[in-house]
């Protein structure tokens, strides 16, 4: 067994071998520089119902840089007789828990962690139960592990394996519950004599993590029966740090955690198990599953730092993995129910080691029943098999299908297809040439028939889902008044209720013609709920001029800084979060958002009052760019704007890990750009003169969300990030100040709207203009900026669409992509496709700035090239297509139309690769950097 087995050191005495204390525990601390955590890790102790003199408390001081050694030693003096303070040159958490172990004493060993903290009764609590004769022979106890949320300051009792405490105190035998898995050595209890006599350590190889779960792994191969004594009311407090700083919280951007722990950790477990048993048990096949399908959804998760590893790093880990698959049984895999696990994430498991896979079903998994389509998919392995589709009999295309890859860790494991179908008829599907069963809402069939009635019922029953009180009920007043005090009578308790009383005002409310019918059939349109000015307004203000007959209604926060404006300008205004606003968002045909937010796709509870009935148009904030599948695929969209070719073929294109197809994503353009155009060609020549600076947000430094709101505290140490440093160095620069004399720009200083609360504390010289979102219209000041310096955001389109260049200063692209914002890495690559150089450091963003300034910055470069291939057409007209495209999703698509295949929408921009710039509406300076 390779382990490190770090001796003590010479100037200590070897006391392994001393005789043991009074008490039945050794407990075994690696401490490395965690002074700030130590009074709460000693005030646990001090406070522990079982008499702490008579513990063996070995302390061990990994080479700390801190002074958690000094306070150690304080620590010692108070008990001198329990607490041994050792120290080593730093080695890493494995050796120094094996010095440790060395040193113990007593008959029972635990590695309690120095950042983490113990309930009172603690030890009390397991020794009791190691008392109880049921536990006479069992060799490991395990506590419950509770997480301490340092950033709430109060205990979540949220681990994934706290199910196994649910019954109290008990012996589990992992035979009969495999699924009663240990993976914590600092929560667990260890005979001292097993260790010794199968000299057991800790490898210090397996890093960063799933040392602790080996040890308990191969610990419990060593025992005479393999079962755990769980203890329910022993409480174990593990620390959850504020600022995300520990091993567990970092380590998923460690490449050795895709290396050496598969390599070290899984494989020679499995390895153990079956040398030891001649097959790997399910309980030990389970311990790695646990462990590797959390690797898995990980890397599928919203954030996560996993998109920064290298291709090699991730080679490895796959070919490892298929060794570990090797291991693994396809029942333990199939039944594997100690934590959920996506369906995705399973079957990519179980498929592993298989070159090609055809499903032998496929799942409805929506029905669009205005269109009257429906939308089915099946998940295969390999290439796409041969597909036949037969509606009414007759062999048709579909209208639209599109191949998701399900990719992890860089490679795709499987694919999925979506097929948009007319289901006018009966449907029945070949793959080849063995039909497949069609699973969703009605009983597995190898076809299934939807007629007009069928999708009428499907409408009826979607809308059944909302409460009765809520449905569309045109009544008198009275009746309805009638109606609603005989409810109140036959429930009093809930009718003096506060949710009951608010339901039944608004049920009032919808009822009432008067009232009822003011929103019937309304569009919504809305951008945040505390700020306009982006898509949803500009989208708003063509259809109340060009659309009046669309009963239309704008919604934004009574104090958002816009509501004067709009209301001065005519808006039909309905407040967030009001009653009037649960009406419309009740009675609307139709949503559109730049924003994806749940509180803008799901506006009302759905336990409440039921499914959105409205069709969601997603207009976005910003061209996407980056990769935004994980977020964007959680969201149920019909009709999803694009503004260029390469954005719209990363979503809807085969072989991206987007699920829209080409029926819900359109290439219209934006509506905002109409009117950016319309601002640019207002302003004189020589108003262009501003240097815009305009940073994204950044997650990490922003402050955490206020539960239920959009809105986010203040983050007291913004003062100390990098994002405030690099961004001051670069406003602050003498050089800086002279590149922008030189060449006639003001500097402007404009940061995403929730950098806003921190621009006091940005010191600044007072060439430097600062403005934001609240009191100036962005669009306005692009148009009158001349360049632009910003880092990933997408605000870089909005100038280029101007024909003007961008520098991007892009001196945390790690951390950026690395789980601390929602993003991976797209299509679009700065180096390749951006408007200007990218920089990475203050200096390089100032050359390039330098470069950028002169008149003649586009002479020898390719970004002017760039801007007029990106955008299809600048003629004026998205806002137009865009609301055709919206009226579209309420027209039912003929049996003759849907099966046959149709790559373009009417109202949509056509797929041209050579097309250019249709500048015939622009004047004829438009496509010059002059302009």
């Amino acid at each position: 067994m390779a382990s490190d087995t770090t001796p003590p050191p010479a100037s200590l005495p070897d006391d392994a071998a001393a005789s043991p204390k009074p008490g039945q525990f050794s407990v075994v601390v690696a401490v490395y520089n965690v002074a700030r955590y130590l009074d709460d890790f000693i005030d646990s102790f001090e406070a522990q119902s079982y008499p702490i003199d008579d513990l063996d408390i070995v302390l061990v001081d990994d080479g700390s840089t801190d002074d958690s050694f000094e306070r150690l030693q304080k620590w010692q003096t108070q008990h001198p007789q329990a607490i041994r303070v050792l120290t080593k040159e730093n080695g890493g958490q494995a050796s120094a828990r094996n010095l440790g172990i060395h040193h113990a004493r007593n008959d029972w060993l635990t590695f309690a962690d120095p950042d983490d903290m113990l309930d009172p009764a603690y030890f009390s609590s397991i020794s009791s139960y190691m008392a109880d004769s049921a536990a006479s022979d069992t060799e490991l106890f395990a506590a419950h592990l509770v997480y301490w949320e340092e950033a709430l300051g109060h205990e979540r009792d949220g681990h994934p394996l706290r199910k196994r405490f649910n019954s109290g105190n008990r012996i589990a035998d992992l035979d009969g519950f495999p699924n009663v898995i240990h993976l914590h050595a600092s929560s667990a209890f260890f005979r001292r004599e097993v260790i010794q006599r199968s000299g057991l350590t800790f490898d210090a190889r397996i890093r960063p993590t799933f040392e602790d779960g080996h040890f308990v792994g191969k610990y419990m191969l060593q025992c005479k029966k393999p079962q755990i004594g769980l203890v329910a009311e022993a409480r174990y407090l593990y620390r959850r740090r504020a600022d995300n700083s520990s091993t567990m919280q970092t380590s998923h951007a460690d490449p050795r955690k895709y290396t050496d722990v598969p390599k070290y950790g899984h494989l020679d477990l499995l390895r153990g198990g079956l040398e030891t048993y001649g097959h790997v048990p399910y309980w030990l096949q389970n311990t790695v599953l646990y462990d590797i399908f959390w690797y898995l959804k990980v890397d599928a998760g919203l954030y996560t730092k996993t998109s920064t590893l290298d291709r090699e790093t991730c080679d490895v880990f796959h070919r490892l993995l298929l060794e570990i698959r090797s291991f693994l049984t396809d029942e333990a895999i199939k039944t594997f129910d100690v934590m959920p696990v996506p369906a995705d994430i399973r079957k990519s498991l179980l498929l592993l080691d298989q070159e090609s896979h055809i499903p032998s079903n496929a799942r409805i998994e929506k029905y669009d029943a205005e269109a009257q389509l429906a939308l089915i998919s099946y998940t295969y392995k390999g290439n796409l098999p041969a597909e036949e589709i037969f509606i009414r009999g007759r062999a048709v295309e579909p209208l639209h299908a599109k191949i998701t890859d399900i990719v992890y860790y860089q490679k795709p494991l499987l694919h999925r297809r979506f097929l948009w179908i007319s289901a006018s008829g009966t449907v029945r599907i070949n793959l080849n040439g063995q039909p497949v069963e069609f699973r969703g809402d009605w009983a597995s069939r190898p076809n299934f028939s939807l007629h007009r009635k069928d999708y009428d019922n499907i409408l009826v029953r979607k809308q059944r889902m909302v409460p009765k009180k809520f449905r569309v009920q045109h009544m008198r007043i009275t009746t309805r008044l009638k109606e609603s005090l005989r409810r109140s009578v036959t429930n009093v308790t809930a009718a003096f209720g506060k949710a009951s009383l608010e339901d039944r005002a608004l049920a009032l409310a919808l009822h009432v013609l008067p009232v009822g019918r003011k929103f019937e059939g309304a569009w919504a349109f809305m951008d945040r709920s505390a700020r306009a000015n982006d898509n949803a307004e500009h989208l708003y203000r063509y259809v109340a001029a060009e659309r009046p007959e669309i009963n239309s209604w704008f919604v934004l926060q009574r104090d958002s800084p816009d509501w004067n404006r709009l209301e001065a300008e005519g808006f039909r205004l309905v407040a967030y979060n009001t009653t009037a606003w649960r009406i419309l968002m009740l009675r609307a045909k139709h949503l559109a958002s730049s924003h994806i937010d749940d509180y803008v796709v799901n506006p009302l509870p759905r336990e409440r009052y039921g499914p959105r009935l409205s069709k969601y148009t997603f207009l976005q904030h910003g061209v996407t760019n980056n990769d935004l599948a994980t977020w964007f695929n959680a969201k149920d969209v019909d009709l999803f704007i694009t503004a260029t070719d390469p954005e719209r073929d990363s979503i809807a294109g085969d072989h991206t890990r987007y699920k829209f197809t080409r029926k819900e994503v359109r290439l219209t353009g934006f509506p905002r750009h109409d009117r950016l155009l319309l601002r640019d060609r207002a302003i004189p020549l020589k108003e262009k003169s501003s240097l815009l600076v305009m940073p994204t947000w950044r997650k990490s430094v922003a402050g955490e969300l206020i539960p239920g709101t959009n809105r986010r505290l203040i983050n007291p140490e913004f003062r100390d990030s990098e994002f405030a440093s690099q961004w001051s160095s670069l406003l602050n620069s003498p050089r800086l100040a002279e590149i922008a004399k030189s060449a006639g720009l003001d500097v402007v200083f404009m940061p995403h709207p929730d950098m806003e609360p921190y621009l006091n504390q940005f010191e600044l010289p007072s060439h430097v203009r600062v403005k934001s979102y609240s009191d100036s219209n962005v669009q306005d000041e692009i148009a009158k900026s001349r360049l632009m310096v910003t880092d990933f955001s997408s605000i870089a389109f909005e100038i280029a669409y101007l024909y003007r260049p961008v520098v991007y200063f892009q001196f945390d692209a790690d951390d950026f992509y690395g789980g601390t914002q929602s993003y991976r890495r797209g299509y679009f690559d700065f180096q390749r496709d951006g408007f200007g150089p990218v920089a990475e450091t203050v200096d390089q963003a100032l050359s390039g700035i330098e470069s950028l300034a002169s008149p003649d910055w586009s002479t020898d470069t390719p970004y002017l090239e760039r801007m007029e291939r990106t955008f299809p057409v600048r003629d004026g007209q998205n806002s137009q297509r865009v609301i055709s495209s919206m009226l579209e999703l309420n027209r039912p698509v003929s049996y003759r139309n849907a099966t046959k295949t149709r790559r373009t929408f009417k109202h949509e921009l056509p797929v041209d690769e050579n097309r250019n710039v249709d500048a015939r509406s622009e004047p004829a300076t438009a496509r010059t950097p002059a302009s």
